[in-house]
């Protein structure tokens, strides 16, 4: 069982969040992606592998292709 378990956002002008994830076993091929057509962005790390069970990856929201600001509430 994976889980996004906390959403922080890093920097208020830069558009950095930070992102753990949580998984009770190991869990091979982990893929995140954002569902969204308000805004895109890039993962500091995808298409991983979880062998401890805590990650923390880092998001940065691409600030040209905002429509408006990203919020916490957005990543989740």
């Amino acid at each position: 069982k994976l889980t996004v378990t906390q959403v922080k956002k890093l920097d208020e002008d830069d558009d950095l969040f930070w992102i753990e994830l949580n998984t009770d076993q190991i869990a091979l091929f982990v893929w995140l992606d954002m569902e969204t057509d308000r805004f895109i962005g890039t993962f500091s790390d995808n298409g991983f592998h979880m062998t401890s069970q805590t990650k923390t990856i880092k998001y940065k929201v691409d600030r040209k292709s905002q429509k408006n600001g990203v919020t916490v509430d957005d990543i989740k």
